[in-house]
């Protein structure tokens, strides 16, 4: 099955709220993208409630799912509950994960532990993250879509930053 998109790029909310009626899910790739657009998509099409619907039906599904556990752990990130996302997200991640830093980071900063917070998104995630972005730009030109794609990363990644600078009065 694949998912519509409305001609501004933004998911089809009302077909996800078919699939969460019906309880059924495409395939894991294409939940995860989704999840990840109503995530950390443009704020236009950002659905944190949703998403969390979503993934909570997807971990219901397939509990041993490392990308179903990643998804939950967004999806709550965009609900704004810093330590459970923070929870999952930590066991399956390490410091510099590009996939995760930004989020990790962010949900550290606003739990008051702002110290960690900057070691998740330090050189070694900067490093990372460059190369993982420009793996998914060379991807999307083979017509292939990895997810997280790299302007979600690069958004999440501003996302951080902006709440740092601001936090440091800078």
């Amino acid at each position: 099955m694949r998912l519509a998109r409305e001609t501004d790029g933004r998911m089809t909310r009302d077909l996800f709220r078919r699939l969460l009626e019906y309880e059924q899910l495409p395939p894991n790739g294409q939940v995860s993208r989704s999840i990840g657009e109503l995530v950390a998509g443009p704020e236009t099409s950002r659905d944190g409630k949703l998403a969390l619907e979503l993934a909570n039906l997807q971990i219901g599904m397939r509990p041993q799912d490392g990308m179903a556990r990643q998804d939950l752990g967004w999806a709550h990130f965009r609900n704004g509950d810093y330590q459970k996302a923070f929870d999952i997200l930590s066991e399956i991640s390490k410091v510099g994960d590009p996939d995760n830093g930004a989020i990790l980071a962010i949900c550290l900063w606003h739990l008051g532990r702002q110290d960690e917070a900057l070691d998740w998104i330090g050189e070694e995630y900067a490093r990372r993250r460059d190369e993982m972005v420009e793996v998914r730009r060379k991807a999307l030109g083979e017509r292939r879509v990895l997810w997280p794609t790299h302007k979600s990363l690069l958004r999440l990644d501003r996302e951080a930053r902006s709440l740092f600078d601001a936090g440091s009065g800078q």
